[in-house]
């Protein structure tokens, strides 16, 4: 019985004290935000060797691939303001490869120009990031993937070779 009673007598004191705390304050709810990891393709170009050749089979050293972009509504949620392009290469052409990023805006003015990536010949997986802010690309409605192709071993049409380029944006959506 006197176990039952200290017992009680615990669990009273333990309800008032508990019950003792602080006001909480619900407007606090107004400062919560969310981040969520989020990626959204961004430039996908593969191209056969055959494209750095004309109809003579002479190299054509410079293509350019331009894509209308539209992404920029959602950018300005990035959290912390930074924004990231990850580019997955792979490349089985025996040439080395130059290839950048041109941003352009709404009257096709260049905004700014990526860092340039090198592409050994014959090489895979390969991952290139480079990191923005919002204020570099809010403007930008327009990206031209330009792929140069440097001097090297003259191509060999018959054989089935191509590079292929996979970029994404990355950033933590903020809600």
């Amino acid at each position: 019985m006197t176990r039952l009673k200290s017992a009680s007598v615990l669990l009273i004191l333990l309800i008032f004290t508990v019950s003792c705390i602080k006001d909480i304050d619900f407007d606090q709810i107004d400062d919560l935000t969310f981040a969520t990891p989020l990626s959204v393709s961004f430039v996908y170009v593969e191209v056969d060797q055959s494209v750095f050749l004309d109809a003579n089979n002479q190299e054509i050293s410079h293509v350019i691939d331009e894509s209308d972009i539209q992404i920029i509504d959602f950018l300005s949620h990035a959290e912390d303001n930074v924004i990231t392009i990850v580019t997955y290469l792979t490349n089985t052409i025996d040439r080395e490869f130059v290839i950048e990023y041109e941003f352009y805006d709404a009257q096709n003015q260049l905004v700014m120009i990526s860092d340039s990536m090198l592409i050994q010949p014959n090489s895979t997986n390969l991952t290139y990031e480079m990191s923005y802010t919002y204020a570099q690309l809010e403007n930008v409605t327009r990206v031209r993937t330009s792929i140069r192709m440097l001097p090297g071993v003259p191509l060999r049409p018959l054989l089935d070779r191509n590079l292929s380029i996979d970029s994404t944006i990355n950033m933590n959506y903020e809600y």
